[in-house]
């Protein structure tokens, strides 16, 4: 679904040559929006490889016949593990000379080489862009500004390359409102994760979500959606496969980018009648400080809430950075926050000047 675009390479070039110089079957690693189908897509350029578009060994077979490819790409394999099994088989059965190379998310890198018997020579992890490498790859998708909008994309797409591009080509194509909220940053990942986990990966990532920095622990979360905690790991596991969870330590996690975090919040508990209730979400965070940091960048994109709930986080943290989020959501914030807390001007200062 992403834009493939006959743009430079970026920050890959170690990466392509691995990939062609390795002989055998081979496993590129990498979170969804690193590039990897973008990297392999250039080898299909250079007509050394084909993608298998197909789960039907009799359609798969006329092609190996037909076609006679050298390398076979099996892109996004975590989803298509029969498949792989066919491929081996195929080979082995037809006498056809090929060899494999598959892609998968982190999560399931052991799952997939081991499916593929590779070495560990034979599998290559995709590494995330510097936020310059990023920066090149909004401009050569053709987006040069501004520059807060380019600060946005790079911030959202946290050294992902295949996300930037699909960002900056959203943006050029009248999505920069969109972009800039968030709204495409969760449409992109819920793509992902979806088809997969089903309708809860949303309500998942908004629980976490609400936690923010300090991350929520596995069992907060079950105990907050009502699920068991069996249901609460399986599907977490597969949204950490996917670089969109994050263990900060062996109990707490987290969801990346923050911006992610707000659009879900928005749009899981504050969207009228069927609005999750956000209090039972609360009651299992742990830094309140973070909890309300999050919910005001949820405010900041467009949810719409009970003032009171807003006005209580500000009041139990009456933190500085709590201070200043609420003061940036505009002049009435600012004005109640040194009406109530004079001594919150210095915390406060650059949303109250702007």
């Amino acid at each position: 679904d992403r834009p493939l675009l006959d743009v430079p390479l970026v920050g890959r070039a170690a990466d392509l040559d691995w990939v062609r110089q390795v002989t055998g079957d081979r496993l590129l690693v990498g979170q969804p929006g690193s590039g990897k189908t973008f990297l392999l897509h250039k080898l299909v350029r250079e007509d050394k490889a084909l993608f298998v578009n197909s789960s039907d060994r009799g359609e798969i077979a006329d092609s190996l016949r037909s076609q006679h490819p050298h390398i076979i790409i099996a892109d996004d394999a975590q989803n298509y593990r029969e498949l792989l099994r066919d491929l081996r088989q195929m080979r082995e059965e037809l006498g056809i000379v090929f060899y494999i190379i598959a892609s998968c998310w982190p999560g399931d890198r052991n799952a997939i080489a081991h499916i593929l018997n590779l070495p560990e020579a034979h599998i290559r992890e995709l590494e995330l862009l510097t936020r310059d490498e990023i920066v090149q790859v909004i401009n050569s998708a053709g987006l040069y500004g501004p520059n807060q909008l380019v600060r946005e994309i790079v911030d959202q797409a946290e050294g992902r390359p295949g996300l930037a591009v699909t960002l900056a080509q959203l943006c050029l194509h009248g999505g920069a409102h969109e972009v800039a909220l968030g709204d495409s940053l969760r449409q992109s990942f819920l793509s992902f994760f979806e088809p997969i986990v089903g309708q809860r990966a949303s309500l998942i990532l908004a629980t976490i979500s609400v936690s923010g920095d300090a991350g929520m622990m596995m069992r907060g979360v079950a105990n907050a959606l009502g699920l068991s905690l069996a249901d609460v790991q399986n599907a977490v596991i597969q949204l950490a496969a996917g670089g969109v969870v994050f263990d900060l330590d062996e109990q707490r996690l987290s969801v990346r980018p923050p911006t992610l975090r707000y659009v879900l919040i928005r749009d899981v508990f504050f969207r009228g009648a069927v609005s999750f209730p956000i209090e039972l979400v609360l009651d299992q965070v742990s830094d309140l400080e973070e909890a309300a940091l999050s919910i005001i960048g949820a405010k900041a994109r467009g949810a719409v809430m009970p003032a009171s709930l807003l006005i209580s986080l500000v009041e139990q943290t009456a933190s500085p950075k709590v201070f200043e989020a609420y003061a940036s959501l505009g002049p009435d914030e600012t004005r109640w926050i040194l009406q109530r807390w004079p001594e919150a001007l210095t915390a406060a200062i650059h949303p109250a000047l702007h």
